[in-house]
């Protein structure tokens, strides 16, 4: 199982991440835009039965300018992203806000002392508007919300105090509503950060996930997820190994076009694989047109070896399956080689810092290779090693039917070693039911 760890696919992925953020910062967006506009209809609607008509008007162009400024920084950020356009949007709302509350109240109502539109103007709307820059998942904007909302705020303290006659009443509550909008900005901008932390986390969750779902089975990746580490160091034990093997696969793929070579190979390893992992396999790699499959692999089971078998019988039966296909279509069929094994094995991390592989290495998985190679020579579809047809019949209640129509043992002559070793030869595909 390889495991690349370089530099770039790393910056792909944060970059991924960060394409994924910018796009819920722009559903956040809309979804904000959608809501002001909503409410500033309803207040449109409302004003020109609480104010005269000239000072509605005042009001409504106001309204408008604050509708059209949200609709606008969608559009540009949703057309080209720009780091300056949402900043100076906030700034211009906080702008409009103080414009609207405090510099047109005074104009609109000279006959009362301009320090009055402090005490009527609600800086609540400045939170709202903290609130809903917060919504895009960007610290930097909700703080620099909160700290646009101060100084316009601010801005608006100073105009009224620069009038004629102006004062400003009570300057230590004035002082607190500025400290208070930068906390709630803060808090809010901690949250956000917060949020991304929790998101980033679950997005790398899910793609390790996935990433051990390509190897093992639903239930393996399970066990696997719950563990701080799931390989752990290099460890030994008995595993079943399987090596199976498409036969004239050179031959074949010589006559045909590069672009369906390549779907015959998906279809294949998509049934292949399907029968793996519904027998608890470990999908080591796919080599071409071949495929090393374990079985105990990261943690021994007390079926590992029936389960090889098994996975072996129910592979010819799905390589059957799909040759019928092949046949009503007119094209010819299939066969492939499989040879099995069960034995001691190391199994462990091996490779450099930048990439690395989770591999099973020994003898165990050579004999089974080369117990693949001779099926050829021996007219037959599985090679099965002795030792795994003992730990079967030793361990595996399911024996008599998986061990069904094997040949008596015999010993051959395996590349490699200077020994023969025992095998049983399984001739034909299995029967349904065998699997």
């Amino acid at each position: 199982m390889i495991a690349g760890r370089p530099d770039d696919p790393q910056r792909a992925a944060s970059g991924r991440l960060e394409a994924a953020f910018r796009a819920e910062e722009l559903a956040g967006l809309r979804l904000a835009v959608i809501a002001r506009t909503a409410v500033l209809a309803v207040v449109a609607v409302g004003l020109p039965l609480l104010e005269p008509v000239a000072a509605a008007l005042r009001y409504e162009i106001v309204i408008a300018l604050l509708a059209v400024s949200g609709l606008l920084q969608h559009a540009l950020r949703a057309r080209r992203p720009r780091r300056w356009v949402s900043p100076v949007f906030i700034a211009a709302d906080a702008i409009l806000l103080v414009y609207a509350l405090i510099v047109l109240t005074v104009q609109l109502r000279p006959d009362r002392p301009p320090s009055t539109a402090l005490d009527t103007a609600p800086v609540a709307y400045f939170f709202l508007l903290i609130a809903s820059v917060a919504l895009l998942y960007s610290p930097r904007l909700t703080l620099w919300a909160g700290v646009a909302s101060a100084l316009a705020w601010g801005g608006g303290i100073l105009w009224v105090a620069g009038r004629p006659g102006g004062t400003v009443p009570d300057p230590g509550t004035r002082i607190e509503e500025l400290i208070v909008l930068v906390l709630c900005a803060g808090v809010l901008a901690v949250g956000a950060h917060r949020s991304r932390r929790l998101v980033s986390r679950q997005v790398h969750a899910t793609r390790e996930r996935a990433n051990l779902a390509r190897y093992f089975s639903p239930t393996m990746v399970d066990e696997l997820a719950g563990r701080d580490d799931p390989f752990g160091p290099g460890r030994r034990q008995d595993v079943g190994v399987l090596f199976a093997d498409m036969e004239g696969f050179t031959t074949t793929a010589e006559a045909m076009r590069p672009e369906d070579v390549l779907q015959l190979l998906r279809g294949y390893h998509a049934r292949m694989e399907t029968e793996v992992f519904r027998h608890g396999g470990t999908l080591e790699k796919f080599i071409g047109d071949a495929l090393l499959v374990t079985f105990g692999v990261p943690t021994a089971g007390p079926h590992d070896a029936g389960d090889t078998i098994a996975c072996a019988r129910a592979m010819l039966l799905a390589m059957d399956a799909w040759n019928d296909e092949r046949g009503a279509r007119g094209e010819p069929p299939l066969r492939i080689g499989i040879g099995a094994h069960y034995g001691p094995a190391v199994m462990g991390e091996i490779g450099s810092e930048r990439s690395a592989a989770f591999a099973v290495v020994g003898d165990t998985v050579n004999t089974a290779s080369r117990l693949q190679s001779l099926t050829r020579d021996l007219g037959c579809a599985a090679v099965l090693s002795d030792a795994l047809v003992r730990a079967v019949h030793a361990d595996d209640a399911r024996g008599p039917a998986l061990l069904a129509e094997l040949s008596a043992r015999q010993e051959v002559v395996v590349r490699g070693r200077t020994q023969p070793v025992g095998v049983h030869l399984l001739q034909a595909g299995p029967r349904e039911g065998h699997s």
